[in-house]
C-alpha cells in the first residue's frame, strides 16, 4: 500500500489517476491510496498523472517497483543487491538471492552436492554434508582416512616414504605412490621369496678372503680383490660410505643418509 498526495501552485483542486493500467493486481483510490499486490508473471508499470480543475496535467511520474525474492527459505536478499533480471527496461527489479553455503540457484531452489567435484584426495571417500548438517559452514562435505601408504597432515594426504626405512630392502629402494618396491644393483636379482634380499649371480665365494664378508658381495680371485656391497667402500669393504658428505641439499633440508644415495628432508621442529 502506498499512500500519494498532490498539490497545485495556485491552490486548485487536484484530481490523480492511474494510467493505463488494466491489471488486478493494482487498485487506485480518489483519495491517493494505491494498493498493489506483486505478480511475477505479470510485471506492471504503476504511471500516475495528476489533474487539476482546470484540466492542466502534470508529468507522469512511474513508481519504481523493487521485488524481494522468497528464496525458498534457503537463503535471504540485501536491499543493495540486485540479480540481473529485470523488467519493463528496469522499471521492475529483483533483488538477487543470498543462498546459505549449501544451496544455489536463482532462488536457492537447488541443494549443492559438495563431492561433485572431487576434493578429497586419491583413494579418500567424500561424504556430502546435508544441509542441515552443513548450516553455515563453507565446507560441505568430510573426507575418510587416507589410503594405506599415506599420511594426513592439514587435511591433505602425503605419500609415505617407505624407503626411509632403510631395513626393508637389501640393496635399492624405490618409493612409489603410496608404496615401495626393491631392486638389487649389478651382478644381483631380487629374491622371489621375499622380494627385499638381493642374490649374487656372479663373482667368487670370498669365505676364505682378507674381505669383511658383511659388506662384501663377490672377490675377484685373480687380483684379489673385494668387490663391496653399495655404502662400503675400501680394499677390505670395512669402510661405511658417508652419503651425506658431499651432498647437495639446500640449505633448509637435512640430508638423510640411506643405503644407497640419500634423501634432502625437511627437519620437523
Amino acid at each position: 500500500m502506498l499512500n500519494l498526495e498532490a498539490t497545485d501552485e495556485d491552490g486548485d483542486a487536484t484530481t490523480m489517476e492511474l494510467l493505463d493500467n488494466k491489471t488486478d493486481s493494482i487498485r487506485f483510490c480518489k483519495n491517493g491510496t494505491l494498493f498493489y499486490t506483486p505478480n511475477s508473471q505479470e510485471p506492471v508499470i504503476i504511471g500516475i498523472q495528476a489533474k487539476d480543475s482546470k484540466n492542466a496535467f502534470s508529468a507522469i511520474m512511474n513508481i519504481p517497483i523493487t521485488v524481494c525474492p522468497i528464496c525458498n527459505g534457503h537463503g535471504g536478499y540485501n536491499e543493495n543487491i540486485v540479480s540481473e533480471v529485470e523488467y519493463l527496461n528496469g522499471q521492475i527489479t529483483v533483488l538477487k538471492c543470498l543462498c546459505l553455503p549449501a544451496y544455489t540457484g536463482e532462488y536457492c531452489e537447488i541443494e549443492l552436492d559438495a563431492c561433485k567435484t572431487y576434493p578429497c584426495a586419491k583413494g579418500q571417500n567424500c561424504t556430502d554434508l546435508s544441509a542441515e548438517e552443513q548450516g553455515n559452514m563453507t565446507t560441505g562435505y568430510s573426507c575418510g582416512p587416507c589410503p594405506q601408504g599415506f599420511f594426513d597432515i592439514d587435511m591433505n594426504c602425503l605419500d609415505i616414504n617407505e624407503c626411509h626405512n632403510t631395513s626393508l630392502c637389501d640393496q635399492l629402494c624405490i618409493n612409489t605412490e603410496g608404496s615401495y618396491y626393491c631392486q638389487c644393483g649389478k651382478g644381483f636379482v631380487l629374491s622371489a621369496s621375499d622380494n627385499s634380499s638381493c642374490i649374487a649371480i656372479a663373482g667368487k665365494n670370498c669365505s676364505a678372503c682378507h674381505c669383511f664378508l658383511t659388506n662384501t658381495h663377490s672377490w675377484l680371485e685373480t687380483t684379489r680383490q673385494c668387490i663391496c656391497k653399495e655404502g662400503w667402500t675400501g680394499s677390505d669393504c670395512s669402510t661405511k660410505i658417508d652419503n651425506c658428505l658431499n651432498h647437495s641439499c639446500p640449505a633448509h633440508l637435512q640430508c638423510q643418509e640411506r643405503k644407497v644415495g640419500y634423501d634432502c628432508l625437511l627437519e620437523w621442529p
